[in-house]
């Protein structure tokens, strides 16, 4: 992202039709998907991230898959929804590098 910079992401989203081809698919087989039953086998040090404003995968999604792998960390990013980092994706990057770290 660094090399693209917000510029060059702002561009590329103003291209992009909505919805994207393909999305009903996406919902359909989201929707479907019932994962609860894998989680507490995950043992990889997980973060769950959550946006509080997300109304395409509500806050309480993240909360549950969170609850459901063992050791995991939570944080809900207060403001935002489900793409809205992307205009602006520092809080996000240094998130990540504080996670990774």
């Amino acid at each position: 992202m660094n090399s693209w910079g917000h510029e060059g992401l702002n561009a590329s989203l103003d291209n992009h039709a909505w919805p994207e081809p393909g999305i009903s698919r996406q919902i359909e087989v989201a929707l479907r998907s019932d994962i609860r039953e894998i989680l507490p086998k995950i043992t990889a040090p997980t973060s769950v991230i959550g946006f509080a404003q997300d109304e395409m995968v509500p806050i309480e999604g993240s909360r549950q898959l969170h609850a459901g792998i063992p050791g995991s960390t939570l944080t809900e990013i207060e403001g935002q929804g489900h793409m809205d980092w992307i205009g602006n994706p520092d809080q996000m990057i240094e998130l990540i590098r504080r996670i990774l770290n």
